[in-house]
């Protein structure tokens, strides 16, 4: 499984490209229904992709979040047959251009499109999935860029 600091890498520079709403509204993040692929390789013996899916709304402590639902998809050698199963949940909110994750009863920052080149947070991760509970991004790009007709923002960030 890829650690929570590749998911977020990737999903800064390549997935959260959204439509940008207007001059004075906030981006929106992730509609009802978005997804994300990522290959998965659970060594030599078992391949897929896991998919992160938009499942629905719901409050927690009083602010408006995403769940969204992480499922792997794979297939192990020798068996023909693709296995399929849900494995969790995040939640995740927004506010203005800021998007924070919902971990152990905490929202941590996960990105921040207001964020200027050069600028650094603090991202949580889990002790399973990489090597440390907290690490650091650092803002090397962002920009406007036009996708099939549609302006959309972006954040490029690195690992700390």
């Amino acid at each position: 499984m890829k650690g929570i600091y590749t998911i977020i890498r990737k999903v800064l520079i390549m997935t959260l490209l959204l439509p940008f709403v207007g001059v004075l509204q906030a981006q929106v993040f992730a509609p009802l229904g978005a997804e994300w692929h990522y290959t998965y390789s659970g060594g030599p013996m078992s391949t897929g992709y896991t998919k992160i899916t938009v499942v629905k709304d719901t409050l927690i402590d009083g602010r408006l979040c995403t769940k969204l639902q992480k499922e792997q998809h794979y297939a192990i050698y020798g068996n023909p047959e693709l296995i399929h199963q849900v494995y969790g949940y995040d939640y995740v909110t927004q506010t203005d251009d800021m998007v924070q994750i919902f971990v152990d009863g905490q929202f941590y920052n996960l990105y921040d499109f207001g964020s200027e080149v050069g600028d650094v947070w603090t991202v949580f991760g889990r002790y399973f999935e990489c090597e440390a509970d907290y690490g650091t991004v650092h803002v090397v790009g962002k920009g406007t860029e036009k996708i099939n007709g549609v302006s959309v923002r972006y954040v490029e960030v690195v690992d700390g």
